[in-house]
């Protein structure tokens, strides 16, 4: 078993050295060239195929692909996320950067039990993360995974929107699964800090390819719609 629901713990880790890894404000050690944008990559094997931006090795422990954020405020990223490998020992996992936080999906079942999908938050500490008495590793209800099979997830990207409010670190997650919920929940702090501007993806103990990546600065009355609360 890979655990995986340990790594993203490393995932955080990444967020939280970025800027260490820069120097004169550009990027050092390892990059790939992705639509002429020059990424910074740490672990895995990250390549250019076609239109996507793929991490082919599904052996990596950690792999992180990051750029600056460029936005402050109120935004949403969006990108689409499709299997490439892992799945062999039934545990693997993927996550979004945002500044100081990585937001991932776990699928752990022989660990996590219940539904063995958990959306959980890591800090730039390596802990999940905390606020208000609230643990945020969220299990995701196992009816709404039900019908999902090994070969919908190998067959059919998944979708990804996250909106941010940098100044307090609010967050909505679009269920891909319907046309209005979004999940809501805060990190209970700005994401505005010196330091905290790189964005990203990774994936643990997993390949995958990602692309139809969008950033858009929002007004605050387009963020809000139909949600349901984790951690609000």
């Amino acid at each position: 078993m890979k655990r995986v629901v340990t790594i993203l713990i490393l995932g955080a880790l990444v967020a939280s050295l970025s800027f260490a890894q820069m120097e004169g404000g550009m990027m050092k050690d390892m990059h790939v060239s992705y639509m002429g944008v020059d990424v910074y990559t740490d672990g895995g094997t990250w390549q250019e195929v076609g239109d996507r931006l793929a991490q082919t090795d599904a052996t990596a422990w950690l792999a992180a692909a990051m750029v600056p954020a460029g936005i402050q405020g109120k935004a949403e990223y969006s990108f689409d996320v499709s299997y490439i490998g892992g799945l062999e020992d039934n545990a693997i996992g993927f996550g979004a950067i945002v500044p100081g936080f990585v937001l991932g999906l776990v699928w752990d079942p022989a660990n996590l039990g219940g539904s063995g999908l958990h959306a959980q938050v890591y800090n730039e500490s390596g802990e999940l993360h905390e606020y208000a008495g609230i643990t945020y590793s969220f299990e995701i209800p196992a009816s709404i995974i039900a019908g999902i099979t090994a070969d919908t997830v190998m067959s059919t990207p998944l979708p990804v929107r996250i909106r941010i409010d940098s100044s307090n670190g609010n967050v909505w997650v679009k269920d891909p699964f319907d046309d209005v919920t979004w999940w809501t929940f805060t990190l209970g702090q700005s994401l505005e800090e010196d330091g905290h501007n790189m964005i990203g993806v990774g994936t643990t103990s997993a390949a995958a390819s990602f692309g139809n990546f969008s950033a858009t600065p929002m007004m605050m009355d387009s963020m809000m719609g139909d949600s349901m609360k984790m951690g609000m």
